[in-house]
C-alpha cells in the first residue's frame, strides 16, 4: 500500500503541465477584462439555448431583438442562402451583427447561420475513457452500447465495425492484456432525436504512445520552492532556462482539497495508456491569463483546436455527471465570467479559443441534447468538504 503511493505520488511530482491543467488552462485563458459600448456596432457569436416569450432569441442570458428589417441568411456548402427568422432554433450555431441596446440586449441587424453545424452525421476519434460494458458484444458482431466522445453511441448489429483487440493492442499496452481503457476509437454515426448517437461505423485502435502527452517546445511546469523566501512556487521551464514563476496558494487544506477532487474526477483510461497520464492540481495567486502573455507561453499552447474545447467540454460534462455533480454550473461559471469580464468574443490571449458565450452556449445545448430527462435535483452541492474549504481559505471570494 505504501509502496503504491509512493509510486503515485512520484508520478504526480514528475509530471509535466497535464492534459487536465490544459483544460483549466484554456478556461482561465478566456478571463481578459472587456466592455460593451451602447450603440457600436459588433459581433456576436454562440449557440441558439432558446427564446423568449416575445420571440427574441437567446444566447445564455443575451437576447437577440429581431426585427423584419434583420436579415436571416442560412450558410452551408452551397453557400448562403436567405432564411426566416422564425426558422433558427435552439442549437443553431449563428454570427449576429448588430449592436447592444443595454447589457443583455442586443440588436441583430444580420444574422447568419452556420447549418454545418446542424448536419446529422458525426465524424469523431477519441481515447476511452473506461472499460466498455458492451465490449464482447460489440466484438461479437451484437447490438450494444459505447460511452465515447462525450456520446452515448448505440451499435446495432448492422454498424460496420473493426474491433480486434489483439490488433489494435500492437506492442505491449495495456489492450495487450484485454485492456480497453485509453485505446483509441474511430466512429461515424448519426445524433438522434433523444441525444444518442446510431453508429455506422467503428474502428479500434491502439492507446496512445508515450511520447503523446509532451508539452509543445519541451515545455515543463514544476513545482518548487523560491530559493530566497521558501515560498511554493510553480516554474515554467524549457531545459534549464526559467520562463516564469507562479506562487502557490500557501493554505495547504485548499490545495488537498483540488487535489483530491482532481483525483476523483480522473477516468480510468488515465491509467490504461503505455504510459500513465499523470495529472496535477494546483491553485495559485495573480492573473494567470496575463502572466503566461508576459513571459511569452501563449504561443506554447495556442494550437489547440475549437473541435477538441467542445471535446473536453462533452467529456467533462459526461464525467461530472456520473459523480453525482450539477453540470448547470459549467454554464454558469461562462455567466459569470461574461457579466464580470464581458468575454463574447474570440479570447483576447488565444486567438483560436472560443468565447466564454459560445463555450457556455455549448454546454447548455450539449445538457438539452444529451440529457433531455434530466432535472439535476438530487446533485452534490456545497458539500462538507468544501464548507471546510471555504472557511480555511478566509476571506478570498469562491464565486
Amino acid at each position: 500500500m505504501e509502496e503504491d503511493m509512493a509510486q503515485r505520488a512520484r508520478r504526480r511530482n514528475a509530471a509535466g503541465l497535464t492534459l487536465m491543467t490544459l483544460f483549466v488552462l484554456a478556461a482561465l485563458a478566456i478571463i481578459w477584462p472587456g466592455s460593451l459600448v451602447a450603440g457600436s456596432k459588433v459581433k456576436l457569436r454562440g449557440y441558439v439555448t432558446g427564446r423568449a416569450v416575445d420571440g427574441a432569441l437567446l444566447i445564455l442570458d443575451d437576447r437577440l431583438e429581431i426585427t423584419p428589417a434583420s436579415r436571416v441568411l442560412g450558410q452551408d456548402a452551397a453557400g448562403e442562402h436567405p432564411m426566416k427568422a422564425e426558422e433558427i432554433s435552439a442549437g443553431m450555431l449563428i454570427d449576429a451583427e448588430g449592436q447592444w441596446l443595454d447589457k443583455h440586449k442586443f440588436f441583430a441587424e444580420k444574422i447568419t447561420i452556420d447549418l454545418r453545424e446542424s448536419e446529422k452525421k458525426i465524424h469523431g476519434k477519441a481515447y476511452l475513457q473506461e472499460e466498455p460494458e458492451d465490449a464482447s458484444k460489440i466484438a461479437a458482431g451484437e447490438a450494444g452500447e459505447l460511452k465515447l466522445d462525450g456520446y452515448w453511441l448505440e451499435v446495432s448489429p448492422s454498424a460496420k465495425r473493426e474491433w480486434d483487440v489483439e490488433k489494435a493492442a500492437g506492442a505491449k499496452t495495456a489492450a495487450a492484456n484485454g485492456k480497453l481503457a485509453a485505446c483509441h476509437v474511430n466512429y461515424v454515426g448519426i445524433r438522434r432525436k433523444d441525444g444518442k448517437v446510431e453508429a455506422e461505423q467503428l474502428e479500434l485502435g491502439p492507446p496512445a504512445g508515450a511520447d503523446a502527452y509532451k508539452m509543445p517546445h519541451d515545455l515543463e511546469v514544476v513545482r518548487a520552492r523560491d530559493p530566497q523566501t521558501g515560498i511554493d512556487i510553480l516554474e515554467f521551464r524549457q531545459g534549464k532556462k526559467v520562463h516564469g514563476r507562479l506562487k502557490l496558494l500557501a493554505e495547504r487544506s485548499v490545495q488537498e482539497y483540488v487535489s483530491h477532487l482532481g483525483d476523483s474526477l480522473l477516468p480510468a483510461g488515465a491509467e490504461g495508456t503505455s504510459r500513465p497520464i499523470e495529472f496535477r492540481f494546483f491553485v495559485i495567486e495573480g492573473n494567470l491569463g496575463i502572466f503566461m502573455a508576459e513571459v511569452g507561453i501563449a504561443s506554447s499552447v495556442n494550437g489547440h483546436q475549437r473541435e477538441l474545447e467542445n471535446q473536453a467540454d462533452r467529456l467533462g460534462l459526461q464525467n461530472i455527471i456520473e459523480h453525482g455533480y450539477d453540470p448547470r454550473e459549467a454554464a454558469n461559471f461562462s455567466r459569470i465570467i461574461i457579466d464580470r469580464y464581458g468575454d463574447r468574443s474570440t479570447s483576447k490571449l488565444w486567438s483560436n479559443h472560443d468565447s466564454s458565450l459560445i463555450r457556455g452556449s455549448f454546454l447548455t445545448i450539449q445538457l438539452m441534447r444529451e440529457y433531455p430527462d434530466n432535472s439535476w435535483g438530487e446533485t452534490k452541492k456545497n458539500t462538507k468538504a468544501f464548507q471546510t474549504m471555504k472557511e480555511d481559505l478566509g476571506p478570498v471570494k469562491i464565486m
